[in-house]
């Protein structure tokens, strides 16, 4: 009895054939097919392939002259180099990022001597665009080292060869360059990597060459040139009858080229277009060509253009093609370049990283795509963090609702938890101790008993070492540092060159009055610009910075007392509005004393305009830089000047984040406060009996002010405590929610 693939197999031969399979034919062909399916025709064996497609037609007559195939193609281009190949240890699930010294890392940094990464990867892009594929050589020892460069080789240059041995089918290269016939190149398997686009009539069954989608775009691309050809040489030399002018009989030829330079005369050019036309009785009017409207120029290069790039993958309005400005707003812009990148660009990216996979990793080394900084791949992080709230109240641990989301946020204590909302209030607590429905209904209503209530607020406040929040205060304030005084430098900086303008002024108008300069109306100036323009020039610059620092303590702590976090613009906020009030006001009264002081000492030692300007200058120098000595302002009669900067920034990002957790804890219901301090010898004294009186266990009403060296403090650093309280301190505030 014959079997179902028996019979299926008869089918196949008496298709091709006209007859029926014999069983020995049959045990023969299982035989053959047994070790391998693919099988190249017999007269390929050894036998080079050409190209499917004249790329250089290609190039010549769509990348170089046609503006939709170029914008496109670099588009393309300009789209892969915002994604990055890097080399990486460990696992794809949890790469580690290799260091630039690592060979591996340095060859996908610089590929070889002549390119850098972006434009290997860009020529790569253009090559798979116009061509269908790309071919990069790797050179190197042995196939299992790491190449020493890589090289993109020209895909019409490339001759792939197939053969067929004992070991079964294979392909290998030969790179032969146009018009070098005696300098043909032998390549291996191994050292070639080939990232082509599917042909299904590759005779190699996928190992022959790739399919160009220009090939199919191809006439409409000889349409758009041939029409921006016909425009041009119509332009340079061709003539448009638009009307014909007739006259009844026959009229002598002089007489004829008469009235044409008359009407060239009268209606011709610019200035006579609205000239009235008058003709006698005998002569006819007769339009006798087409408008380009007519023409339906437009509708070709709409319909010519949508061809293009529609093979090419880019949509039109990404390149400003007339088609896609005419169809396009900024929203749907947005819409089409990320579909552009997840429904063509990602695929092919996956493409070249999986066989850059295959021959770069060798098993402690992979490379993989960093699509981190691709605009069009980012993420809106409010609408995120909503959505993984979602899942959270769900019942989702926040780990896996931040996964699932796609938001990046650190790993901390209690993340693979399971949380509830209470009496559906803001308050987040654990499923397993989670009250139940009446009991959270008592507990909103206030009737519940009252150990129910304090099992409650025992549910409610989440333990924490206080001593590792203020260190994790401390960092996260640190980390802010250099932001905080890189922008302080910039305000002084501009500072500095603003009072040199005013100076520059007074001497100029001192030369024009012929008198000593004014220094009393300098000082004015100074002092009405410092008092009523530099408070919110400051408060203005460091807005986003201060929000950055009170947002990242306020997440911090919201995970630590474990309440929802709320992803908000924290400027917005009114109490934050009030803050800022504040902020510049010390910073530019100091200075505005410092200058003072320099001004009127000038004054009095009667120095020259550009003396006081040098001297002004070293002030400044010192509050950005700090590196001048004592001896460097034995001039100044004062005392020597504060490096600023440092000052400014140790002190404003720890105030920051006490500010921010303070007025964040007063939203989440916390309802007391303690002072953390620091247990080192550069701990003020106050500070020490603050931490010793204010403990977790004498803490006080969140409402109410510590105590401090006989000052009311709402927290460390507030700023409407004195300088000897605030000044580069290192004391966090602590939160209780019950």
């Amino acid at each position: 009895m014959t079997t179902v693939a028996q019979r299926i197999k008869a089918a196949v031969v008496g298709l091709r054939t006209g007859r029926s399979l014999t069983s020995s034919e049959y045990k023969m062909a299982r035989r053959a097919g047994a070790g391998n399916v693919q099988l190249w025709p017999d007269y390929r064996n050894k036998q080079p392939l050409w190209s499917l497609t004249d790329i250089q037609s290609f190039i010549d007559y769509g990348f170089n002259i046609n503006s939709v195939i170029y914008a496109a193609c670099m588009y393309r281009a300009d789209a892969v180099n915002t994604a990055y190949l890097r080399a990486y240890s460990g696992t794809p699930a949890d790469p580690v990022l290799l260091p630039p010294t690592d060979p591996l890392s340095k060859l996908l940094q610089r590929p070889n001597s002549f390119q850098s990464s972006h434009e290997f990867h860009a020529l790569n892009s253009v090559f798979f665009a116009i061509a269908g594929q790309s071919f990069v050589w790797f050179k190197r020892s042995s196939a299992n080292e790491t190449p020493e460069e890589m090289f993109t080789l020209r895909p019409d240059w490339v001759k792939i060869v197939p053969y067929a041995d004992d070991s079964g089918p294979g392909v290998d290269y030969v790179y032969w360059p146009a018009g070098s016939q005696s300098k043909a190149t032998a390549m291996f398997a191994e050292d070639v990597m080939h990232i082509k686009r599917p042909n299904p009539g590759d005779p190699l069954m996928g190992a022959g060459y790739g399919f160009s989608p220009l090939g199919p775009a191809a006439q409409s691309a000889n349409v758009d040139n041939d029409v921006t050809r016909f425009l041009k040489i119509f332009f340079q030399s061709g003539a448009m009858f638009q009307n014909a002018i007739s006259f009844e009989g026959q009229h002598d030829p002089n007489a004829l080229a008469e009235v044409r330079e008359k009407l060239k005369n009268t209606y011709g050019g610019v200035d006579n277009w609205n000239e009235w036309g008058v003709f006698d009785s005998s002569a006819k009017i007769t339009r006798v060509s087409p408008t380009f409207e007519e023409m339906g120029f437009g509708e070709i290069d709409s319909r010519s253009e949508a061809r293009i790039l529609m093979a090419l993958g880019v949509a039109p309005s990404l390149i400003g093609s007339r088609y896609g400005l005419e169809r396009s707003t900024f929203s749907n812009y947005e819409e089409a370049r990320r579909s552009f990148w997840e429904d063509r660009l990602l695929p092919e990216l996956r493409m070249f990283e999986s066989e850059a996979q295959h021959f770069l990793n060798n098993g402690t080394k992979f490379v993989q795509y960093d699509l981190s900084d691709v605009p069009a791949l980012q993420r809106n992080a409010p609408e995120l963090a909503t959505a993984a709230k979602t899942l959270m109240d769900m019942g989702v641990p926040p780990r896996i609702a931040f996964d699932t989301v796609g938001l990046n946020v650190a790993a901390y204590e209690g993340d693979m938890e399971r949380y509830v909302n209470v009496g559906g209030g803001t308050f987040m607590t654990p499923v397993d101790v989670a009250p139940t429905a009446d009991e959270a209904t008592e507990i909103e209503e206030g009737t519940a008993p009252e150990d129910v209530e304090a099992g409650e607020k025992a549910r409610q406040t989440k333990a924490y070492d206080a001593a590792a929040m203020q260190r994790k205060v401390d960092t996260l304030a640190t980390d802010w540092e250099a932001r905080f005084g890189d922008e302080a430098n910039v305000q002084f900086a501009n500072e500095l060159r603003t009072i040199s303008a005013m100076l520059n002024e007074t001497q100029k108008a001192a030369y024009r009055q012929k008198a000593t300069p004014n220094w009393t109306v300098l000082m004015k100036t100074i002092v009405e610009w410092y008092e009523e323009v530099q408070p919110e020039v400051w408060r203005e610059a460091f807005v986003p910075l201060i929000n950055g620092t009170m947002g990242e303590a306020g997440a911090e702590w919201a995970a630590t007392l474990g309440v929802t976090w709320d992803v908000r613009n924290l400027a917005g906020e009114a109490w934050f509005q009030d803050y800022m009030l504040q902020f510049a006001s010390p910073i530019t009264e100091n200075s505005s004393e410092m200058v003072q002081a320099v001004l009127a000492q000038a004054q009095a030692e009667g120095w020259s305009i550009p003396q006081t300007e040098k001297r002004l200058g070293e002030v400044f120098e010192q509050w950005m830089q700090g590196d001048l000595s004592a001896e460097d302002f034995e001039w100044f009669e004062e005392r020597m000047p504060a490096y600023r900067r440092e000052s400014l920034a140790r002190t404003e990002t720890i105030r920051a984040a006490n500010a921010g957790t303070l007025n964040l804890g007063k939203s989440w219901g916390a309802s007391r406060k303690f002072w953390i301090g620091t247990f080192d010898d550069r701990t003020r004294d106050d500070h020490i009996i603050a931490r010793d009186k204010y403990t977790e266990e004498g803490a006080i009403s969140i409402d109410k002010p510590f105590i401090v060296g006989g000052n009311e403090m709402n927290a460390p650093g507030d700023p409407s405590a004195p300088a000897e309280q605030v000044v580069q301190c290192r004391c966090a505030l602590g939160l209780l929610m019950d």
